[in-house]
């Protein structure tokens, strides 16, 4: 869970890299889109930096923990991850600041 967790932080901060970047250059508007993995790391960035002026999330969802833990993914999901459901919920769970601070 540690490696995925370090792959979705390093996707959103790499996308904020990119719209400062380009904000620096250009006066045009940024749109942020992403589908299914890529749109989990578009809502994050929306929730936690929200410097895009558009974020199209495409199949992407704000419940990580939900879908690792009761979806089909869950058999995918490693035994420690499955042993520490707390610990996985925890971490991937910003439903309700994607509520108050996102779309």
């Amino acid at each position: 869970m540690f490696r995925f967790m370090s792959m979705l932080c390093a996707a959103v901060l790499r996308t904020e890299s990119l719209i400062a970047f380009i904000n620096r250059g250009s006066q045009h508007a940024v749109c942020i889109c992403g589908i299914s993995l890529s749109g989990w790391v578009t809502n994050l960035h929306d929730t936690y930096f929200h410097t895009a002026d558009t974020h199209i999330p495409l199949l992407g969802r704000a419940d990580l923990w939900d879908i690792f833990l009761h979806s089909a993914y869950g058999n995918m999901t490693g035994k420690h991850a499955q042993k520490n459901r707390k610990t996985v919920e925890k971490c991937l769970h910003f439903e309700q600041d994607f509520k108050t601070m996102g779309l």
